[in-house]
């Protein structure tokens, strides 16, 4: 028998574990490290990128986004169990902090860039912050793998109907751990709701910020397509390592569809910000 499900079945969350089972993933932990000194390529928060020549820094609507993140997917790849991230290459995400768009609104889609380099590591060096836009400290990374179920509220779990014993084991059980939760892949940790459904509908034009929208005859269209989203990685608030704060102590969501992972389309990300 497996660690974690030892645990639920000592928890009294046998039920859960079985309905939840076919939802396995494998997440890769993100752990924030001081960065004295980070050689050129290496995965970090904060910061400066290290970004191929030619390459212009992101800009949104009001002037240059600031630097959140860069993955060396080299650096994690023995901890990518189910084999879904490329062998290498760097991610780069930007985010406007600013305005801070929760993206319910294709118009979000301005606030946010995501960037793929697949090249030489050689030609990559640290690209100074533009003048005037406030910069993260630098946070090193270490990487870990875990298996992760989905949340109790998840659409995959609709159908299991919890005792109050079990919601009770299962809240005590899921607010154990770190306080900081970043990582690739697994399931999301959302604080308000999932976001599979909003990413389908956004990413296709429709504004979210009314709830109708998901009474519409083209969101019932486009539903289906939502069990193909998946996170890419989360970031969360850490002002004691990185400065980040997020709305009121939230969390960064990056989603992706699994065909566009597949294919390496990193830049048809969409990200969605949700805080306490």
């Amino acid at each position: 028998m497996k660690p974690l499900e030892t645990e639920l079945r000592a928890r009294g969350l046998e039920r859960y574990w079985t309905a939840a089972r076919p939802w396995l993933r494998n997440a890769i932990v993100l752990s924030p490290r001081p960065a004295a000194a980070l050689p050129p390529g290496a995965s970090h928060l904060g910061g400066q990128p290290d970004l191929p020549p030619g390459w212009d820094w992101p800009r949104g609507p009001s002037g240059p986004l600031p630097f959140i993140a860069q993955i060396n997917f080299a650096d994690c790849r023995s901890q990518d169990r189910d084999g879904l991230l490329p062998a290498g290459g760097w991610l780069y995400l930007f985010y406007d902090c600013e305005r801070e768009g929760w993206g319910f609104d294709p118009a979000d889609r301005d606030g946010f860039r995501v960037l793929y380099h697949d090249g030489d590591p050689r030609t990559l060096a640290p690209r100074p912050v533009p003048e005037g836009l406030a910069a993260f400290p630098a946070v090193g990374l270490d990487f870990s793998s875990r298996p992760e179920l989905p949340s109790r509220d998840s659409w995959m779990l609709r159908h299991l109907d919890w005792s109050e014993a079990e919601s009770e084991a299962y809240w005590d059980w899921a607010s154990r751990g770190e306080d900081r939760r970043h990582k690739l892949l697994g399931h999301s940790d959302p604080i308000q709701s999932e976001m599979e459904l909003e990413c389908q509908l956004v990413s296709h034009g429709e504004y979210c910020g009314d709830p109708e929208v998901y009474a519409s005859e083209r969101a019932r269209a486009l539903a289906p397509g939502a069990i193909d989203w998946r996170l890419l990685l989360q970031i969360d608030s850490d002002e004691e390592h990185s400065g980040m704060l997020w709305g009121d102590g939230g969390r960064l969501y990056l989603w992706l569809r699994r065909q566009d992972l597949a294919a390496r389309a990193f830049e048809r990300s969409w990200l969605v910000l949700q805080c306490y």
